[in-house]
């Protein structure tokens, strides 16, 4: 829908952004998409009534969005991830899960 993808454009956008500005402040990362999920629920709960969501689909969704999480944190520790494959994790997990 035109609603979701303006969320996810702004999300997208608001992060670009502010890691312009610092790109190793992980508070920069967090708060755009905090934002956005914050944004995402509230727009889930006005439409609760019309929404017709594949449960399967969503389950699956979750499953990517818990990966890309662990795989942030993890990601942030820079002597334990020297190679940088918790990172890498991230952004495969975090494309699945968009």
């Amino acid at each position: 829908s035109a609603i979701k993808e303006a969320v996810n454009s702004l999300s997208i956008s608001a992060a670009v952004v502010a890691q312009l500005m610092s790109p190793w402040n992980v508070m920069y990362t967090v708060v755009p998409l905090v934002g956005a999920l914050v944004l995402t629920v509230l727009l889930l709960l006005l439409r609760q009534g019309s929404s017709g969501y594949h449960c399967p689909s969503c389950a699956f969704t979750l499953v990517f969005l818990t990966a890309a999480l662990v795989c942030f944190v993890k990601g942030l520790d820079d002597r334990q991830d020297s190679l940088r494959l918790w990172h890498g994790g991230w952004h495969i997990f975090v494309s699945g899960f968009c």
